[in-house]
């Protein structure tokens, strides 16, 4: 259930919610984030968003551009839905 989806992975929440009832560690979710909305969701009940399949998209997508490290910033600034963040387009 890994990999940059347009959802949030369905029963996601109830998945974390089982979890808890059974540690007090933090709670990391990883199943489909790629976007600031799934980031909000999912940081309404874990305690953490985990962007991999994303995040790998941008970085295939920048090849050795010279403004890699940029793009990826930039990314992650786009995911926590700061005010400077430029992108604006969903990764797959």
């Amino acid at each position: 259930m890994t990999g940059a989806r347009d959802r949030v992975a369905s029963g996601a929440e109830a998945l974390v919610r089982r979890i808890r009832a059974h540690t007090a560690t933090p709670i990391a979710l990883g199943f489909g984030i790629s976007r600031p909305e799934h980031v909000a969701e999912v940081g309404a009940y874990a305690d953490a968003a985990v962007v991999g399949s994303a995040l790998v998209s941008v970085i295939a997508e920048a090849g050795a551009a010279p403004d890699l490290i940029e793009r990826v910033e930039d990314y992650v600034r786009w995911l926590k839905g700061a005010p400077d963040g430029q992108m604006h387009h969903a990764h797959a």
